[in-house]
């Protein structure tokens, strides 16, 4: 944010802690009350819901890596983050309910390990290592690169809840 859009250190440190912390939990709340409404992470509206959000998620991020401006690029750090988040309580309860119910615990334990070794922790390495080798510290390819990443899970978020939504 500091090479590519220009923000001071506070400006980028200010942002990305609100955004961190603000988007993703207000996501989760908003997720949790809507896929409510809808009947639940088990009922097909819930499911779609989610498919909705997901869809909102993508539309966030596709312009965010060829941004030029810092006006555009907080609100759509925010909204993926948002609703990124707003997927969560629905992909919890799905994830736990095709477990038997003496094995949740043990299931919520393993898909956070699962969360944080493979979907968090990765992507600074990643981000790192195409930002080494296109050794420029204002490219914008890193970050390309890594949003694409995040079509891959998605595509695979669409496809089940087609089908699902489709029986």
């Amino acid at each position: 944010m500091q090479d590519v859009l220009g923000y001071s250190g506070d400006e980028a440190a200010l942002l990305y802690m609100i955004g961190s912390f603000f988007g993703p939990v207000t996501g989760v709340v908003f997720g949790g009350i809507v896929v409510s409404v809808c009947g639940g992470y088990n009922s097909k509206k819930g499911q779609l819901a989610m498919t909705y959000f997901a869809a909102c998620a993508l539309i966030c991020i596709l312009p965010l890596p060829f941004v030029t401006r810092k006006a555009f690029f907080g609100p759509g750090l925010f909204g993926l983050l948002f609703f990124g988040g707003a997927m969560v309580p629905t992909c919890t309860g799905i994830m736990l309910n095709t477990v038997p119910e003496d094995l949740r615990t043990s299931a919520n334990s393993l898909a956070m390990i699962i969360y944080n070794f493979g979907g968090y922790l990765p992507a600074p390495v990643f981000y790192g290592t195409i930002s080494k080798l296109v050794n420029d510290p204002t490219s914008r390819i890193p970050f390309s690169a890594l949003m694409v990443t995040g079509f891959i899970p998605m595509t695979l978020l669409f496809t089940n809840i087609r089908a699902k939504v489709a029986k």
